[in-house]
């Protein structure tokens, strides 16, 4: 996935054996968040949540922030890492 495919807000997948297949990625209109999809049989997503603050969005990669019981949790996303989800997949 590129720079210009995120911040345009495009779903993604994250190559992880503790991710289920089922979930996505995605950024707000404002690219301020990340948010957690959740999809169903046919690959639609069925809700989504708030995960992680969008921190800096640099040319290859993502620093996202969030606060678990009053301490702050800091990841870094490649985008070579994100994997686009296919445009009839994002709906």
């Amino acid at each position: 996935m590129t720079k210009e495919e995120f911040l345009k807000g495009k779903s993604f997948r994250l190559n992880r054996s503790y991710i289920g297949k089922d979930i996505t990625f995605s950024t707000d209109k404002d690219n301020s968040y990340l948010s957690e999809e959740f999809r169903g049989k046919d690959n639609k997503v069925l809700f989504s949540k708030h995960i992680m603050n969008i921190e800096h969005i640099g040319t290859k990669r993502i620093k996202c922030f969030t606060f678990v019981l009053d301490t702050r949790v800091n990841k870094t996303i490649y985008y070579k890492d994100m994997i686009e989800v296919p445009e009839e997949d994002n709906i």
